[in-house]
Formats: C-alpha cells, structure tokens, sequence
C-alpha cells in the first residue's frame, strides 16, 4: 500500500477534526462580541428556551407543547440541561457542539462528492460563516441538530447503512419536519430499485 493511500484517511480525518473545531471557535468570537454566553435571548431563542425548560421539568406533554417544531429538540436540550445546567449559557454550550459536528458532517458530504478537499473544506468554511449558520450554532435553535442528523442519514444512506440511516432519518423528521423531503427522496430510490429487479435495495430502502 502506498504512502498517498495511507496518508488519505489520515488527511480526511485531518480536515473532519478542523471542520469540527473552526466553527465552534468562529461562532465562540462572534458570541463574545455580541455579548457573551449570558446575553439575553436573541430572538425566538426566548421562547424556545422556555420550552427547554418545560420539557427539563416535566410541566408539559408531547401532546400540547407550545411550539410549531416536533418535540425532540427540546428533549435533547432539556437532557443536556439535567445534566449540565439549564442556564441558557450551558445550553449554548450545546448548541456550539452541535454546530461543529454539522459542519464536520458537511464536509465528510462534499469531500465524498467535490473530488477536491480544498473544495471541499472552502466550501464547508464558507457555509459555517453564513450569518445564518453562524447565528443558530451560538444560540438554542433546532437547526444545527435537524442539520447533522439530516446529514447523518445522507451519510448512512450514501454508505449502505440501512439501521444508521433509518435512525438518523426518524430523528431528524422528529426535530424539523423539513426531514420528509429525506424519507421521500430515499423511498423513492427504494421504488426506482424495485422497478428495476433489485428487490432486495428496493424493499432495504423503502
């Protein structure tokens, strides 16, 4: 084997850890000049916080809680929140982690695709800094957890992982509902499959 075909897991996992760690210290600066982790919330962080802390104290049901976004976000939060703290700060904490394994997620996607991983690891940089990104990997939003578990079962689904998949998959449909376009797409590869004669992917996928 050669030295290049050694060195190249060793160089993914290289930028994977780096594309991990850049976002968390890119939205850790931006925090800082917004005012740090005890800010006051910003925006629907305020009402999204509150429901955190509903779930963390078993004042509300799955049935009538007060948000529009399916429920295991907030249970995710309010677990970390046991364990570490309920202060918003604390769940920020979370929030800058979930960020940073979007982000390394992100570019595992485009490395596999680019053929280029300077390509790739611009690209990934790129979106971590969109103000957007940014915004919902400093503050306690749903995105940046729908983000990695939709990039998961991309993943799963990309290397042959019909469980991982359908675990990520499930999971990302409980955090946003945007995950249908995810089971729709692949369930329609399962349907193309079994069209085809391989009854065997096409009953896996679907």
């Amino acid at each position: 084997m050669s030295a290049r075909a050694v060195s190249a897991p060793a160089s993914r996992a290289a930028a994977t850890y780096a594309l991990f760690v850049a976002p968390i210290a890119f939205d850790l600066l931006v925090l800082q000049v917004l005012g740090g982790f005890s800010r006051e919330p910003w925006g629907d962080e305020g009402h999204f916080y509150e429901t955190v802390r509903l779930f963390a104290h078993g004042t509300v049901s799955i049935a009538d809680y007060p948000e529009v976004v399916p429920p295991f976000v907030f249970a995710v939060y309010a677990l970390w929140g046991k364990l570490f703290g309920l202060q918003l700060a604390s769940l920020r904490v979370l929030s800058l982690l979930l960020a940073g394994t979007a982000s390394a997620l992100q570019f595992r996607l485009l490395d596999r695709f680019s053929g280029d991983r300077r390509l790739a690891i611009g690209v990934a940089l790129y979106l971590a800094a969109n103000p957007y990104f940014a915004g919902a990997g400093m503050f306690v939003y749903s995105d940046m957890l729908f983000q990695a578990l939709a990039l998961f079962a991309v993943l799963a689904f990309l290397a042959r992982r019909p469980a991982w998949y359908a675990l990520a998959a499930a999971l990302a449909l409980l955090t946003r509902q945007y995950g249908i376009v995810i089971v729709i797409a692949v369930g329609g590869i399962g349907l193309v499959s079994l069209v085809r004669g391989d009854r065997r992917a096409g009953v896996g996928w679907l």
